[in-house]
């Protein structure tokens, strides 16, 4: 499983990378920061564009491999999926907090609070879909012994 989850970090690393400056420049260009990658808050930090671009993208890319590398968590035969869905919202939770009050993504604790309910909802709407796919493919090899 290790291995398994190196390589799903390794590609998270990159989609994550590319999203989280997708979506910084789409909130750039709304918010009317000029639509760059990154906030005027991130800027003032790093006293450069480059910086700036540089710590908005490894750190995007950070949390896109926490958030894929905890996918392996469903594939485990030891973890229940309530526990793999508890673990993986808890450890994207623990990575998103940081990265985001440093990319000034949220300002305040009730920011962050507010984005932990909605990846706490997330995470409960993924339990119950995959609780109800296991269940239709429990009832299907319960069919097959049946036969």
């Amino acid at each position: 499983m290790a291995a398994k989850a190196v390589r799903r970090a390794a590609l998270g690393f990159v989609v994550g990378m590319a999203v989280g400056n997708v979506i910084a420049a789409l909130f750039g260009m709304a918010s009317g920061e000029g639509g760059l990658p990154f906030s005027d808050a991130v800027l003032a930090r790093a006293g450069s564009g480059a910086a700036a671009l540089l710590a908005q993208t490894m750190l995007s890319g950070a949390l896109g491999a926490v958030a894929m590398a905890g996918v392996c968590l469903y594939d485990s035969d030891t973890l229940g999926l309530l526990q793999a869905a508890a673990i993986h919202y808890a450890a994207y939770t623990a990575a998103f907090a940081p990265i985001a009050l440093a990319l000034g993504w949220v300002e305040t604790p009730v920011d962050l609070a507010m984005m932990a309910l909605m990846f706490a909802i997330t995470h409960t709407c993924i339990w119950f879909a995959m609780n109800e796919r296991y269940k239709a493919q429990v009832a299907e090899l319960n069919g097959l012994l049946r036969d």
